[in-house]
């Protein structure tokens, strides 16, 4: 019972240490896993409250030449025609950090009847700081911060002063382009754990909440109370003010956003344009209807290398996202209430697979396990997928179905193998004690039958005896390593007991000798000088000890031995004694034959099979010839013939199956394999299933007529 524990929780420990390593050290898991479950979802749609204004380049004609920092003259009239369509938030995805005199006074003015703009302010890092904020060296000051694990410095540089007392609110929204990780998977809610600034997308979140009257307004700018918010509810004592909503599940998203990570994964809808998006110019021109409402992204579309991003959808034809894209997929997650995040931690999810993976691999081993295991990881990957769809709930899929369950295969395929081997070697040692203890009884018949008719073999002291003429007889049980396999040690002992006693009995009537035993193989062997007709009396033997199975089956519930029988006569050698009792096998050709035929039953669908020769002397017996085979290793055909019975207790059904098969060997013979195969057919139809009338049919097949070479037999390639 331990060890059905143990095996188990040891393949899942070890599947899961290496998927761990593989997982967070290459992120597999992140690169690939949640990459398949964005494309096999596929896009979805985005809230219909956002839209996005794109400053592109047919809107560009005659304004700046493509430098969109210098379209400050037309945003005032931007901003005058959006309060027109009665949109709910102005967004500005630009920097406001340098003075445009010529232009500012007019959009100040426009900002401050707007009452509901909001801009970016220009986050400066060490890579940007000359290019992104007015081309100002690099920060110096107190307030540059590490962002991250890859120490980017970073300075909020806010509008000036002028427009940003005119503005609603602004705030930073910054986004990292990381040559090790080149897909754009996150977003921020604060920027830096020191500075607590709310990122634009999150300031725009309370604005619309506030806008929709979900949300009562607080006597401060939201970038600055949520600042505050964020620096307090580090603290143990940190609860929210009860009046900011009357929805209290409202009141725990607020709170989850303010202090939970600053950063979360964004829950893509799909490749670029997948928002509503309209053109600068159009709006400007009152072309576009239905922005009552809106929250409204003005932002430029130029899918510029530094000013657009890889995400989970890019692939050749939908190019990469522009930032004010991202910026809307992120406001839009909140609005949602939807972001991407792993139900319970990664790394336990991949334990828990690795456990259901190696439970099931050591129920179930084998092929049946593989397959079911197959089985199961499709389920998991379909609900996986489902579950990240209803609501962005992320499971690992990259690392359970491509390394750890080909490894589970290996570990638990490996580990059936030893089990494999560990049975072999015990059940060897149990046939090799059931063989013992039937070679010492078998030793008693020899005793019994030595005192009774003393065999006058001439032997030279410990070495072989001289070449005897005699009949050998070889019995074998068909598919007995299967029963061994599935039977009990002790039932298969007594049953195997029980089996040899009766075979000896037999024998040692009819005047043989059981030269040895080997597992639930017999060598019996017809050597007295003093019997004149070795052939019948094994004949009569072996069809006695085949009854005698039949009835010793007939007292078992289940597990049949069924025997097959090998009949030759020739010389051999008895081999060494030790006192009187024979130790091994007799040697000779006449032995291995013997073996051969045996074997042929499998091929012939018989019982007992006999070289011709042994027959020639036989009375009351009832023979059928089944044809002429080159027997594996022989270089001349013999002649078989299947011992069916005694022919006194034979039935006509019998005889004249016998008679009619004979006439369609002949004709098989002679070449006439459509005649040949006429008569058998209809043996068929006559008397049933026939196991060498059935061999022959198989054998012609739809063939009219033999091989160019046929010489009238078959030759055997196996044993």
């Amino acid at each position: 019972m331990l060890t059905h524990f143990l095996r188990p929780l040891t393949i899942a420990v070890c599947i899961f240490l290496l998927g761990g390593i593989i997982d967070y050290g290459t992120d597999l898991e992140l690169k690939l896993g949640l990459t398949t479950l964005f494309q096999v979802r596929g896009a979805r749609m985005p809230p219909d409250e956002i839209v996005i204004v794109a400053m592109d380049e047919k809107s560009d004609v005659g304004q700046s030449g493509g430098d969109f920092t210098q379209w400050r003259g037309k945003h005032a009239e931007l901003i005058e025609k959006l309060q027109h369509y009665g949109v709910a938030l102005v967004v500005f995805d630009l920097y406001f950090n340098d003075p445009q005199p010529s232009n500012d006074a007019t959009l100040t003015k426009a900002m401050q009847n707007a009452g509901n703009v909001l801009a970016t302010d220009c986050v400066q890092t060490a890579v940007n700081s000359w290019t992104e904020c007015g081309n100002k060296p690099g920060p110096t000051d107190q307030s540059a911060k590490a962002l991250s694990d890859k120490a980017m410095v970073v300075k909020v540089n806010p509008p000036t002063a002028e427009l940003a007392q005119a503005m609603l609110d602004h705030s930073p929204f910054f986004l990292s382009n990381d040559p090790g990780n080149p897909t754009l998977r996150q977003g921020w809610n604060f920027i830096d754990d020191h500075l607590d600034h709310p990122t634009l997308p999150v300031l725009i979140w309370f604005y619309f909440l506030e806008h929709k009257g979900d949300l009562q307004k607080v006597d401060q700018p939201f970038s600055t109370w949520l600042s505050e918010q964020r620096r307090t509810c580090r603290g143990p004592l940190f609860k929210l003010p009860q009046k900011l909503s009357d929805n209290a599940n409202l009141n725990n998203r607020i709170e989850e956003v303010i202090c939970q990570n600053q950063n979360q994964y964004l829950d893509f809808y799909g490749p670029p344009e997948s928002f509503r998006t309209a053109s600068y110019s159009d709006v400007l021109a009152g072309k576009v209807n239905n922005l009552k409402n809106k929250v409204v992204f003005v932002g430029q579309t130029s899918r510029r290398q530094s000013d657009s991003f890889l995400t989970p959808f890019t692939d050749t034809s939908s190019g990469r996202m522009v930032g004010v894209e991202v910026m809307a997929t992120q406001f839009a997650n909140l609005l949602e209430g939807r972001n991407i995040a792993p139900p319970i931690p990664l790394g336990l999810s991949m334990a828990l697979f690795g456990l259901l993976a190696s439970v099931l691999l050591t129920q179930f081993s084998g092929l049946p396990g593989i397959g079911i295991s197959i089985f199961v990881s499709v389920a998991y990957f379909g609900f996986a997928v489902w579950w990240f769809n209803l609501n962005g709930s992320w499971l690992p899929i990259a690392v359970p179905l491509l390394l750890q369950l080909p490894l589970a295969w290996f570990l638990s395929l490996y580990w059936s193998r030893l089990d494999q081997l560990k049975e072999a070697k015990r059940l060897k040692a149990k046939i090799e004690q059931i063989t013992a203890e039937n070679n010492r009884l078998i030793n008693q018949f020899v005793d019994s039958l030595q005192q009774a008719n003393t065999l006058t073999l001439s032997m030279s002291g410990e070495g072989l005896s001289e070449k005897s003429f005699g009949v050998c007889l070889v019995s074998d049980i068909e598919g007995f390593t299967q029963l061994a396999e599935k039977m009990p040690p002790n039932i298969l002992f007594d049953r195997l007991r029980d089996y040899f006693k009766v075979l000896g009995t037999v024998v040692s009537t009819h005047g043989g000798k059981i030269a040895n035993i080997t597992g639930d193989g017999m060598v019996a062997i017809w050597v007295d000088p003093t019997d004149s007709n070795h052939q019948h009396s094994a004949c009569l033997a072996t069809i006695q000890m085949s009854q005698a199975v039949d009835r010793l089956n007939s007292s078992a519930e289940k597990d049949y031995f069924l025997t097959r029988f090998g009949l030759h006569e020739g010389e051999f050698a008895l081999g060494k004694r030790t006192g009187d009792k024979l130790d091994d096998n007799p040697i000779g050709d006449a032995i291995n034959t013997a073996s051969r035929l045996e074997g042929a039953n499998k091929l012939l669908g018989t019982r007992i099979l006999a070289s011709s020769s042994i027959t020639t002397k036989v009375s009351n017996v009832l023979v059928r010839p089944v044809g002429a085979f080159l027997l594996v290793g022989k270089n001349q055909p013999i002649e078989l013939i299947e011992i069916v019975g005694i022919r006194s207790e034979a039935d006509n059904a019998n005889l004249a199956l016998s008679k009619h098969f004979a006439r369609g060997l002949k004709a098989f013979r002679k070449g006439r394999w459509q005649h040949a195969q006429a008569i058998f057919n209809k043996l068929i139809d006559t008397y049933g299933y026939d196991g060498p009338t059935n061999y022959y049919l198989n054998k012609l097949g739809n063939q009219e007529k033999p091989p160019p070479e046929w010489n009238g037999y078959t030759k055997l390639e196996s044993k």
